[in-house]
């Protein structure tokens, strides 16, 4: 059997969650022997910083936008994106940092 899989979501509001407690989030993950995916917003500068911190302590990192501040038409589109990602690692475990439509329908996916 394989590394048990762990994908963390994170909406962009989410991101007030200390960057240093998801950094050893994913540090306690990945000495456990789990392979840990974060999903971080697309949004550059702060964010960016956060993303880097994931990816230090051992997360591969994609960046996605899934609130609806671009419209539910692009929320939607984010969420196939998500979906598919999802399918793609097949995460024994989600974490979301997100509720609302996006992390609903993310589990049904």
């Amino acid at each position: 059997m394989g590394h048990a899989r762990t994908l963390l979501v994170y909406a962009r509001y989410d991101l007030t969650f200390p960057v240093d407690l998801s950094r050893e989030l994913v540090a306690e993950f990945r000495r456990r022997g789990l392979d840990v995916a974060a999903v971080v917003p697309e949004e550059p500068d702060s964010i960016d910083l956060v993303a880097e911190r994931l990816r230090k302590a051992g997360a591969r990192v994609a960046r996605l936008d899934t609130d609806a501040r671009r419209g539910r038409l692009a929320q939607a589109r984010a969420l196939w994106r998500l979906i598919r990602l999802a399918r793609k690692m097949r995460p024994d475990v989600v974490h979301l940092h997100t509720g609302g439509a996006t992390g609903g329908l993310a589990l049904v996916g």
